[in-house]
């Protein structure tokens, strides 16, 4: 049974919400009839669906989605409310970035390989890529909505400005991250293992499964760079989020853990090169494969970043294992529930 998007703008606008800063919260839903319907009708069906078994599974308070206007905030999970929102605009501009790469020079040279992701599945590469890049931001926000309230924090933003540090916010924005790439393993894994006959003989192997956690990874990379605000100097102790280096570094390992643990194969992946070809797929997304360059920001985005993350190891590599220690130690987060570990 399908849900009913026009009913539950309507319902939503009954309440009368407002965002922090006291504006009423705008609901987007002008795609019905046009060209771009599809960007939004398929998502909201099976997001609303997996909030539906979340609810079931966790017991929370029942929770819609739906597509927001809003130029500062690209996504957001407010629990008190039980809403989750998307931007529209977010939406329709990763569907024109990966849209608008051109496919040949993404593919060159040590990618070229990645043509065989074309050639099984009604998806093409682009659009796996495009859709673990919008799975990330729902998922994220899917998992601030499973965690419990810590100290009364239940409404979660994800900026394009800095936004408000906590040390609490920075462990549930990291539980957030987690809980969010063990979903697109638990995808890349659900699709190996849909593969059938001839498709799986040819299909169901180790390079076939490193090529699409290479994707995944390169996904998210994405939407912190493009669609999660500038961060041009490293962090630890500032703004609502982790830095981007911070982010980058546990969720390549979170990624590809997630799926050794559930591939019945028993792939012996070589996370080096899931990395390695992810850094690739993201340098040639943001600055290289689309014919108008950096699409979103101005500048060299990604060897930004790069540096960044290179230049900063030791205090990133630090920080990460402060954020474990302290995820062992609280109840009550996404990642801890989904594995039945509730103390």
């Amino acid at each position: 049974m399908g849900y009913d998007y026009l009913k539950q703008v309507e319902y939503l606008n009954s309440l009368g919400l407002v965002d922090k800063n006291g504006q009423k919260i705008q609901y987007y839903d002008a795609f019905y009839g046009m060209k771009i319907e599809f960007l939004f009708e398929e998502p909201f069906q099976s997001y609303q669906e997996y909030i539906n078994r979340a609810e079931k599974k966790y017991g929370f308070t029942p929770t819609l989605l739906a597509f927001i206007h809003n130029g500062n905030i690209n996504a957001f999970a407010w629990k008190s409310n039980s809403l989750i929102g998307i931007n529209a605009g977010t939406i329709i501009q990763m569907s024109e970035l990966f849209s608008g790469v051109d496919y040949k020079t993404l593919m060159k040279g040590e990618l070229e390989s990645f043509h065989i992701l074309d050639k099984v599945g009604q998806e093409g590469f682009l659009e796996k890529m495009y859709k673990y890049c919008q799975m990330f931001t729902f998922f994220h926000e899917l998992g601030h909505i499973i965690q419990d309230d810590l100290r009364g924090i239940s409404h979660f933003s994800e900026m394009v400005n800095c936004g408000s540090y906590s040390q609490e916010v920075h462990l549930m924005e990291y539980d957030a991250d987690q809980y969010a790439a063990i979903q697109i393993a638990n995808h890349i894994n659900q699709w190996m293992e849909s593969l059938e006959g001839k498709l799986k003989q040819a299909y169901y192997k180790k390079e076939v499964a490193e090529m699409l956690l290479s994707t995944g990874v390169g996904a998210i990379f994405i939407n912190y760079l493009i669609f999660q605000g500038r961060h041009d100097a490293f962090y630890t102790n500032s703004c609502s989020h982790p830095h981007p280096s911070i982010r980058a570094t546990y969720i390549m390992n979170t990624i590809v853990d997630a799926f050794k643990s559930g591939n019945k194969g028993g792939f012996d992946i070589d996370a080096n090169s899931v990395f390695r070809n992810g850094f690739i797929l993201t340098e040639r997304v943001i600055n290289d494969a689309h014919p108008r360059g950096v699409v979103f920001k101005n500048g060299d985005e990604f060897s930004r970043f790069f540096e960044i993350w290179e230049a900063n190891q030791k205090e990133i590599l630090e920080y990460v294992n402060v954020l474990k220690a302290m995820a062992l130690e609280t109840d009550g987060l996404a990642v801890e529930k989904y594995n039945g570990r509730i103390k």
